[in-house]
């Protein structure tokens, strides 16, 4: 993601990369690491304010803040950006930033800190491990302070520390993700799957937002595999689950449960609309050339969330029954 911030000196905007909607969150424990570190270097520093401020496309924000009684920094305080903070000349030069008497610089006299008496600074850009801008390490004196060089070595030590952090973080997350997908399809697993339906399960719970789910078998799949082989039947997996995916919306969800079973998770919660929409992909699936040519169907059952399931496998298992039946009425 994009945004731009002012750089006071030059008066001049700069376009930066940040943080984006697909980082993953900063967990407490991270939070409580970090929180250390703020509170020591203000206490090293002989400081009223260490922060570890996060930039948005919008705002700077205070993430974290040392817990000195003397810090004027609120909780969560937040500045607009292109007012030309002290930090977004640090993320927009993507270095360093010294100043060590505001008040003595034009330039820097009427910036917003200075508000709060915060007239020296010393910072450093946090970044994620694609480059983009986490945001800020910071400390500020209400006099002036040229930060020896032994200061600026330690700020830097502890800067380190977190972008390591936050590489671990992502790596982490991103290992995590790779789990919930299937190898062979490149759609959600089961393991996907139960973790997504927890979270709409948990949605129904306390604001009864109702969702469908629809268990799905290909028909007459074994009797491919055994007579075409498993390298085609793994074609037209595939083939199938692109095909399928292709069609839904957000924030339709499409699994594949095992072997050739799939469930597909949807907030339509209209038997009919349902029904026709998945016929539509029917006649797409009949359409596409690989799974014409080996006469793939599929059958389905549907179970709309309420009061009387008990439980996820409860919804499965209704959906199972109804899966199930409409197989067996096309045997006949």
């Amino acid at each position: 993601m994009e945004t731009k911030v002012l750089l006071r000196e030059e008066n001049r905007k700069v376009c930066v990369l940040i943080t984006d909607e697909y980082k993953p969150d900063i967990p407490e424990l991270l939070k409580e690491r970090w929180q250390k570190i703020i509170t020591l270097v203000a206490d090293i520093f002989d400081v009223p304010a260490g922060l570890i401020m996060k930039i948005s496309n919008t705002h700077m924000e205070v993430f974290l803040k040392s817990e000195n009684d003397n810090n004027p920094y609120p909780k969560g305080g937040k500045d607009t950006l292109l007012h030309g903070l002290y930090c977004e000349t640090v993320i927009g030069r993507d270095e360093a930033l010294h100043i060590d008497n505001a008040l003595n610089y034009d330039s820097w006299k009427t910036n917003p800190d200075v508000l709060l008496d915060m007239i020296s600074y010393y910072g450093l850009p946090i970044k994620w491990g694609d480059g983009t801008f986490f945001g800020t390490i910071c400390t500020l004196d209400n006099h002036t302070n040229k930060f020896k060089q032994k200061y600026r070595k330690l700020l830097l030590y502890f800067k380190d520390m977190i972008e390591q952090d936050l590489f671990n973080l992502e790596r982490t997350s991103k290992l995590e993700e790779e789990i919930k997908i299937d190898e062979l399809t490149q759609i959600f697993n089961r393991k996907g799957f139960n973790d997504i339906i927890k979270g709409y399960c948990e949605a129904y719970n306390e604001t009864k937002e109702k969702f469908a789910l629809i268990m799905i078998d290909l028909d007459h799949f074994k009797y491919i595999n055994d007579h075409y082989g498993h390298v085609t039947g793994d074609r037209i997996l595939i083939e199938f689950s692109k095909t399928f995916s292709k069609q839904l919306n957000n924030p339709d969800i499409f699994s594949r449960f095992g072997g050739d079973e799939f469930v597909y998770l949807t907030k339509i919660c209209n038997i009919t609309e349902i029904a026709d929409a998945l016929n539509q992909i029917k006649e797409l699936i009949y359409k596409n050339p690989l799974l014409k040519k080996y006469k793939v169907d599929f059958s389905y059952g549907i179970a709309i969330v309420d009061d009387s399931h008990k439980s996820i496998e409860d919804l499965i298992e209704q959906a199972d029954r109804e899966l199930y039946a409409s197989k067996e009425e096309k045997q006949y």
